[in-house]
Parts: structure tokens; C-alpha cells; sequence
């Protein structure tokens, strides 16, 4: 009798094998090995199961579905896309796929990952730390390194990625990348409604790497893998996803990485990205003097959710940037607002945060101190101005911002301990 155990034990010895024959420089081996995993319905079964969220009871049920999906057959699988709202305005493109190219996905994921290991840079790979692990490299790279930074934002990466590139990796087999990864032999649908600000044509639709895809952001560590060897000596990179942050031990390293860093990218094999670069130095007020040419330049930076400047002590801190500290702001008052109703007491921000923040950009401990004395009496006021308003009273000194009850204050709140001066 067959259980999910035995099913994922098999998968993982199958993918055993693939990473055996890679190693050992044989491609065709590995090549037909991979096709044998793809094809093998336990695997697929797995693959299902994660795709669709389907319960772990209905074994049989997931083998028979997973069965009659062929990930090889040559067809234009339908792909319906959307916009999505960026911060500053924006919108980005992103794909809700059918469950074959789901499946077919989250198979070539695991085949890349059994297959490549990426270097200590990229963070966004198993056991490397995801975006915590980034912001912490970051932040300690910036207290023992150096204080130079060059700050890079992929502009349009999936987009600007290019097809072809997912056939040189030789990882995975070529009929299986037209299939489920090459998005030009996909059709498109597009849902939901289009912003007015937007000029959409047919050339809007998703172009290069699918954007919401399982696979994608693996693509984007192989392609980013050799960064290291094209910047200069004393450089410290720190890549996650299509963020790339430089750490630079003096001005002169920080403009050569910077030009280093855009050649890269111009001339990268996996398509010619245009990178938004930002210079920093994040320093200490008793460095000022050090350098008069680069005090011009911006005192602290925000990337990846976080705003990295220093604390009264000099020392580099990571704390939420302005936008997500807005944004948990607004998320706790709805959440205590809406927990108010028929309570005799308010919950104190401690004792929201694992409720309101769960997979929010982390916190210091300065920026827990900040939030916990400065913004709670800010939540105890909202849930006063719900209940006066539930039961038909005016709020007096309120303001509404999206939504929500807000107190006018005349006083300017207390600056939190750390600097984060343009």
C-alpha cells in the first residue's frame, strides 16, 4: 500500500540519481534520468498535492489525477494573467497558470535545486536564509565590511529574461521547457480588470519568465550564480531575487562595482537587465568629516522591506522601511478595530504582533520598543473612535485615512532611535 511517505521517500532518491549523474559531469545520463523522474506518477502525485493543497487522505484520488496529466505533450497551455499594483504606482504582471504547468513547475524546481548548488551570495536557495537571512548578511556586512553601498533593483527582470536562456542550463530535458517554462508557447488570457493608466496592447501580455511561477526565482539564482567573479576585489554581494546589494569598503570600490555591476547585467546571457542603482554611505555622524565628496551621499538606504541605517551608537540597524511601517500600522489598527467590538479591554500591540505581523518583514528589537510605546496608544485610540462611531457619536480631533479613524495630533511623536536621513 502505498502512503505519502513512501511516495516522498521515492521522489527523493529519484532526485538522488539525477544529482549522482550531474555531478559526475554525464548531461545525457542526467538528462534521462530527469525525464524518467518527470514522468513517474508518484512524482507528479507529490507535485499535485502541493499545487492544488489537496488533503493528504485523498491519496488514490491525487494518484489518479496526477496520473493523466502528460507534461510532455506539445500544446499551448492557457495562462491567465493579471495586473498587480507595485508600490509608487506601478503594476506588475503576474500569472495564474493551470495546474499542469503548476505541477510541471514545482517538478523542474526540484530538479534544478538536486542538480546546482549556488554560491553563499544567493539567498533565495534552500538552507541560505531566504530574506532574513539577507537583510541579516547585509546588516553585519555593513558593521564589519564596510560602509559603501551600491543598491540595484531589477527593473521589469521577468519580462527582460530571456527564453532561451532556459535551454542552455542542461538540467532539465528541452521538450519539457517548451512545454511547462518557455512562456512563448503559452496563450494568454488576461483577468480582472485593466487600470485606467496602464496602455494595454497586445505587447503587455507576460513575456520571458513567468512571473508567479514555481521555478522562476531558481532561474534568476543560476543566472546571478557568477556575479562574485565580475566585481571587484574587497566586494561583498548579497543577491535575493532581482535585489542586489554591494557592500564596499571605500568610495572608489563602491563607483567601480557600480559600473562593474551594469556591465554585468547589460551583457548578462540571461537577457539584457536594466538595473535602478542607488549609491549610499551608510555612516556614523563621527565619519562625516572623513570624506567631504562622499558625505553627499544618501545617509541610509531601503531594500528588500527595510530601511539599513545606524542607531545612536554608530552601529548598522535593519528596520522596517517607511512603507511596511505604515503598512503594519494600518494592518494592526484594522485588527485591533475589528477585535474591539463587544471586548472590555484592548489588546496591547505585544500582544497582536504574532497575530498581525505573522510573515512580515522582521523587527529589531529598537523597532519593537518604538512600535510598543509610540504607536500603541495610536491603536487605543482608534478602537475609542470605532466605538464612538458604532454608536453614533462624533469623533472629535479624528481624521479618516483609508478608512479608519485616526487622531489628529498636534504634537510630533517621538523620533525613533534610530536615523534614517536621506
Amino acid at each position: 500500500m502505498k502512503t505519502w511517505g513512501r511516495i516522498t521517500r521515492a521522489k527523493k532518491l529519484s532526485l538522488a540519481n539525477v544529482a549522482h549523474a550531474a555531478a559526475g559531469g554525464d548531461v545525457q545520463r542526467a538528462l534521462d534520468l530527469a525525464r524518467s523522474h518527470i514522468r513517474r506518477t508518484s512524482v507528479k502525485a507529490h507535485a499535485f498535492r502541493r499545487a492544488t493543497n489537496f488533503g493528504a487522505s485523498n491519496l488514490y484520488a491525487t494518484l489518479e489525477r496526477a496520473s493523466c496529466l502528460d507534461l510532455f505533450r506539445p500544446e499551448p497551455r492557457p495562462i491567465a494573467w493579471r495586473y498587480e499594483e507595485k508600490r509608487r504606482g506601478r503594476y506588475r504582471i503576474v500569472c495564474d497558470p493551470p495546474v499542469a504547468v503548476r505541477v510541471g513547475q514545482l517538478i523542474a524546481k526540484e530538479l534544478l535545486r538536486a542538480q546546482w548548488n549556488a554560491r553563499p551570495h544567493i539567498f533565495e536557495w534552500p538552507g541560505h536564509g531566504g530574506c532574513q537571512g539577507a537583510v541579516a548578511a547585509v546588516r553585519d556586512a555593513l558593521n564589519t565590511h564596510g560602509r559603501y553601498v551600491v543598491s540595484a533593483d531589477i527593473r521589469d527582470c521577468y519580462p527582460t529574461f530571456n527564453p532561451d536562456y532556459l535551454y542552455t542550463t542542461n538540467m532539465l530535458p528541452p521538450e519539457f521547457v517548451a512545454t511547462m517554462l518557455d512562456s512563448r508557447q503559452f496563450r494568454y488570457r488576461v483577468k480582472g480588470d485593466i487600470p485606467s493608466s496602464i496602455d494595454h496592447t497586445e505587447q503587455t501580455r507576460p513575456r520571458g519568465l513567468m512571473q508567479g511561477g514555481a521555478a522562476s526565482s531558481t532561474f534568476l539564482a543560476i543566472a546571478f550564480d557568477d556575479l562574485p567573479e565580475h566585481m571587484p576585489d574587497g566586494v561583498v554581494p548579497i543577491v535575493f531575487s532581482d535585489n542586489i546589494i554591494l557592500i564596499c569598503r571605500s568610495e572608489v570600490d563602491c563607483e567601480a562595482a557600480a559600473t562593474s555591476l551594469g556591465r554585468y547585467l547589460d551583457d548578462n546571457p540571461a537577457g539584457a537587465f536594466s538595473p535602478s542603482i542607488e549609491l549610499a554611505w551608510v555612516r556614523c555622524h563621527a565619519e562625516d568629516a572623513d570624506n567631504p565628496h562622499a558625505a553627499s551621499l544618501p545617509r541610509s538606504f531601503e531594500q528588500l522591506g527595510y530601511c539599513f541605517c545606524t542607531n545612536s551608537a554608530g552601529d548598522c540597524i535593519a528596520v522596517p522601511s517607511a512603507a511596511n511601517e505604515r503598512k503594519a500600522w494600518l494592518r494592526g489598527a484594522h485588527y485591533i478595530a475589528g477585535q474591539s467590538r463587544g471586548l472590555s479591554q484592548t489588546p496591547t500591540f505585544q500582544d497582536i504582533v504574532q497575530e498581525v505581523l505573522v510573515g512580515f518583514p522582521a523587527r529589531s528589537p529598537e523597532a519593537d520598543e518604538y512600535f510598543a510605546g509610540v504607536m500603541e496608544p495610536e491603536y487605543v485610540a482608534v478602537c475609542r473612535a470605532r466605538r464612538m462611531v458604532a454608536t453614533g457619536s462624533t469623533p472629535d480631533g479624528y481624521v479618516w485615512i483609508d478608512g479608519l479613524p485616526v487622531r489628529n495630533r498636534t504634537r510630533k511623536p517621538p523620533a525613533p532611535p534610530w536615523t534614517c536621513e536621506a
